[in-house]
């Protein structure tokens, strides 16, 4: 159930993220410019999972996700305060 919710949730991102790289990408890049943006995805991604795994290593992994969960926050915060982010 919480995947589920999770992807559901997701979708509130997904969406409008496609949405906005179609609106400002070029007909005859747009692929490409998709392509770049799932391997940085995919990379980040990676970076993210050593960097929390090397980090759960040293500080012990309730902190980590502690750690984690007030950078998602405080991004999400971010993002919300910012007018411009929230209705593009």
């Amino acid at each position: 159930p919480l995947l589920f919710i999770g992807g559901v949730a997701n979708m509130w991102f997904y969406v409008p993220g496609a949405t906005i790289i179609q609106r400002v990408s070029r007909p005859d890049v747009r692929g490409r410019v998709f392509a770049a943006k799932n391997a940085l995805s995919r990379v980040a991604t990676t970076v993210g999972f050593l960097g929390a795994g090397l980090l759960a290593d040293r500080i012990g992994l309730p902190t980590t996700v502690l750690i984690v969960g007030v950078i998602v926050m405080l991004v999400s915060a971010f993002g919300w305060t910012r007018r411009a982010l929230r209705e593009a």
